[in-house]
């Protein structure tokens, strides 16, 4: 038989033989030495750990019910092919613009970049001449008045208002020589501004035809050309220049500056149909005896036609200058 025992250190509880009742033992976990003592049943039953529990087995994974579906390998989209330089200008839209202009020569755009030049140098020229001419005339205009002023006051023996001395015949004959030489300037400066317009539509005309609207607009600039060198058709020179650079912008493929061309071709026919109604309505009011209203329209429509030339000349040179810069990238 065993007999229980408690230990008196750690008071854990020993089995130990029957013997051992009255001796001295030694506890094997604390080393502790004590007189072993049996101990009454029912203590040993609350002393006594309770054996260990077996650890229950895991529980067996119950396979999922839903089915995974397999998934497809990743495939990166085809690259789409990549279009050649006529079929991307071709597919651009409206307000799509490319900035390089495929097709035709380089030495065709260089001569239409340097003719839209010429044509704006002209207007320049024509204009610094026209101002140089008017305050060469009135300076002219008031010397030769104060001269006469101040001969006729010494001639009388009185005095010049103007102080200004008698003119000698040599100071009236250079003075008025110099005065002969006015519209001999103007001539020259004249022919020397037509030439250089003139040249400037021939350069015009040798816009490449190759692609878009090239054939259509050289046929304009040599169109304009044979009307601007006639002189009598100038107007219709000037409507065929306007086309012409509507069609060179069509072959640039710029549509926006295209559609700027139109309109202002559309101003230039708003603003004559306009002067043409005011002045008809002029007359008509005038024939009526209602002469000051007459008067006071017809003032208003050359003041109105005035503006409105001012404005589109202004939207013209605009014109030729974003021409010119369209066509730089082709030379």
């Amino acid at each position: 038989m065993s007999i229980h025992v408690s230990c008196a250190g750690c008071l854990k509880q020993l089995k130990l033989p029957d013997n051992a009742t009255g001796r001295k033992v030694r506890c094997p976990m604390c080393q502790t030495t004590f007189v072993a003592k049996p101990v009454e049943e029912i203590e040993v039953l609350e002393l006594v750990e309770p054996a260990p529990a077996k650890p229950a087995p895991p529980p067996v994974p119950r396979p999922s019910a839903t089915i995974a579906t397999p998934t497809r390998p990743s495939v990166p989209p085809p690259r789409p092919p990549e279009a050649s330089p006529a079929e991307s200008f071709d597919g651009l839209t409206a307000d799509e613009e490319p900035s390089v202009v495929p097709g035709g020569n380089r030495a065709g755009w260089r001569k239409v970049h340097s003719g839209l030049g010429l044509i704006l140098l002209s207007i320049v020229l024509a204009i610094g001449a026209a101002l140089a001419l008017i305050g060469v005339s009135l300076l002219l205009a008031m010397t030769g008045l104060a001269a006469a002023q101040a001969n006729a006051g010494f001639n009388r023996g009185g005095a010049n208002p103007i102080g200004m001395g008698p003119m000698n015949r040599e100071g009236m004959a250079a003075l008025a020589g110099a005065t002969m030489l006015v519209p001999l300037l103007a001539v020259g400066v004249g022919v020397s501004v037509l030439a250089t317009f003139l040249v400037g539509h021939a350069f015009c005309m040798l816009v490449p035809a190759a692609k878009g609207n090239g054939g259509f607009a050289r046929g304009l600039s040599v169109a304009a050309f044979c009307t601007f060198a006639s002189v009598t058709g100038s107007w219709v020179g000037t409507i065929l220049h306007y086309f012409y650079l509507w069609s060179v912008c069509h072959a640039l493929k710029k549509p926006s500056m295209a559609r700027n061309v139109s309109n202002f071709m559309w101003a230039h026919v708003i603003l004559v149909c306009g002067m043409f109604l005011g002045f008809l309505t002029g007359v008509i009011l005038g024939t009526l005896g209602l002469t000051v209203v007459a008067g006071f329209l017809l003032v208003g429509v050359m003041m109105m036609a005035g503006a409105g030339s001012l404005a589109l000349f202004i939207w013209y040179i605009v014109l030729l200058i974003q021409v010119r810069a369209a066509i730089e990238p082709l030379i």
